[in-house]
């Protein structure tokens, strides 16, 4: 291991100091304090900026390929950083090793160099190991130095170190799978692959189109087809994958496998398609092949074709037909989209559940099969209504709850004044009377005006915000369209209209007026939202 570290080539310079004496230490150390270390800064290297430059490249090749000139670009300045790192041994000595040898292993396609790459990656495990790094770091690279040692023919190498990446992270179990499933670095065992890759799902990974296409494998053997030709291509393009080929020679296999009938390459093929416009229908005709053989992650993927697009126009009634589908045979993916489909109100609940219920559901029977998306969506409505009945009841409560906090707020708050009206005493009232006829219809108008008006405000009010519920709880299952702030003030609206209303009657009777009322506006002068949806929600 040491040898192997010797021999990487690292920049000039790199050398150790000779032993001085008295007077050559004196020496330097006056040039030091005149001239400062300008020239050791010079050579030391930025590790955040590398790291900057390594990630950008790799969004710019994921975005324009593996032959982008300016991801190539932004590679060698990150290498370059990386290489004053380990030229003055900072702390970053052993993540800029690491680095390296993952641009060689994984970068652009001109510098992609496997042995240049295990160099690089062996001596970053031997200063991990020295350094007791933590796990996640070391369990990458111990993955990354197992995928070098694969791509150079050394399998069993690899095996090892892939199983020493999965002892310190579950995640990496489908490499071990990988080789169990292949043959290649050991014996080929499909239970064993099956076992690995169930490891992995259920440490939060999506490997289940592994998952299906072992148990697909499994039962063509388990009927006597050993050596059934799409199969064997089918793992030749899982073992090129793994090579690191070009593209054209993996996807080559893959569609040989897919013309002799194979679900799984069907169904790998579409989904390496599905985003290309010049592929996609040809991709869609093999999916649909593998829908007829009743092959279920087919249902999945067809179901995200109508809930996306891909290839087709959008239609989530048919997505959730094909999610459904999938979903009752337990595959997770299905159904963790089949409940957003549910939470995201795009289709209609099941009678008695909310969309939240529905929702929940199905989140939680994928996450009980270990996916990790689904354990997330589960959380945001594990506290939602689940039934329609629960919904209601929980938004009254929550309606009662704002309405008496926003009486509070309107007792101490100064309501829309209407023009004060003193009574006159009996020795004013007589003298005016005569003046005050020719005015009291006119008074009397003008409150009967303002009272109506107001009554109009309440019903508009009330059933405006009620029926907002109501779309919630048919719909959304929740109260959460509006934000409690906005509760809070339709409530004083409704409250300061009554309050008007009640006013008015008592204006009408100190200028001898009648109101003219009805049994509605009547109801309207003490009626609650919550009075409101009671009647109106069965």
């Amino acid at each position: 291991m040491k040898q192997k570290i010797k021999n990487i080539n690292r920049p000039q310079g790199h050398k150790k100091l000779k032993v001085m004496n008295k007077k050559s230490f004196i020496f330097i150390a006056m040039a030091f304090l005149l001239f400062g270390n300008a020239e050791i800064y010079a050579q030391k290297g930025n590790f955040k900026k590398a790291e900057k430059y390594q990630n950008s490249a790799w969004a710019r090749l994921q975005k324009y390929g593996e032959n982008d000139t300016e991801a190539l670009s932004l590679y060698t300045q990150a290498m370059d950083e990386y290489k004053k790192c380990i030229l003055v041994n900072d702390k970053n000595t052993g993540k800029s090793y690491h680095s390296i040898g993952r641009i060689f292993l994984s970068g652009s396609k001109s510098l992609r160099d496997n042995e240049e790459a295990l160099k690089y990656l062996l001596a970053a495990i031997e200063i991990y190991e020295k350094k007791g790094e933590k796990d996640h770091l070391k369990a990458l690279c111990y993955f990354d130095t197992g995928l070098a040692q694969y791509r150079l023919g050394d399998f069993s190498s690899a095996f090892s170190n892939f199983e020493k990446a999965t002892k310190l992270n579950s995640a990496y179990a489908v490499n071990v799978a990988g080789m169990y499933w292949v043959g290649v670095g050991v014996e080929q065992d499909l239970a064993q692959a099956l076992k690995w890759n169930q490891t992995a799902c259920l440490g939060g990974q999506d490997w289940w189109a592994n998952i299906y296409a072992l148990e697909y494998q499994i039962k063509e053997y388990e009927k006597g087809n050993f050596n059934d030709e799409s199969i064997n291509l089918y793992l030749d393009y899982i073992h090129s994958k793994s090579m690191g080929e070009d593209k054209d020679v993996w996807m080559s296999k893959l569609k040989q496998s897919a013309d002799l009938g194979n679900p799984p390459a069907q169904v790998d093929y579409w989904a390496h398609t599905r985003n290309n416009n010049n592929e996609v229908s040809k991709g869609m005709t093999y999916l649909q092949k593998a829908v007829e053989a009743n092959y279920v992650p087919a249902f999945a993927h067809i179901g995200d074709a109508y809930n996306w697009g891909f290839g087709i126009n959008i239609d989530y009634q048919t997505a959730a037909k094909y999610y459904q589908t999938a979903a009752e045979q337990g595959h997770p993916i299905a159904q963790n989209n089949l409940g957003i489909l549910y939470h995201q109100n795009r289709i209609s609940a099941p009678n008695g559940l909310t969309g939240y219920g529905a929702a929940y559901f199905w989140y939680n029977e994928a996450a009980e099969q270990g996916l990790g998306m689904a354990k997330q969506n589960r959380a945001l409505v594990a506290n939602a209504p689940k039934t329609k009945a629960e919904a209601i009841a929980q938004t009254i409560n929550t309606i009662v709850g704002v309405m008496n906090t926003s009486m509070e707020v309107y007792n101490n708050l100064n309501k829309s004044k209407i023009q004060a009206y003193t009574p006159p005493t009996n020795k004013t009232q007589q003298t005016a009377t005569s003046n005050n006829n020719s005015s009291s219809s006119t008074n009397c108008s003008s409150v009967q005006s303002l009272y109506d008006d107001n009554a109009n405000r309440v019903k508009q009010y009330i059933e405006s915000y009620a029926n907002s519920h109501i779309d919630d709880i048919k719909y959304n299952s929740s109260f959460s369209i509006t934000s409690e702030m906005n509760y809070q003030a339709q409530a004083k609206l409704i409250k300061t209209c009554q309050e008007v209303m009640k006013d008015c009657h008592k204006m009408a009777r100190e200028r001898g007026c009648t109101l003219n009322t009805t049994a509605r506006t009547r109801d309207l002068e003490t009626t609650t939202v919550v009075d409101w949806i009671n009647k109106n929600i069965k």
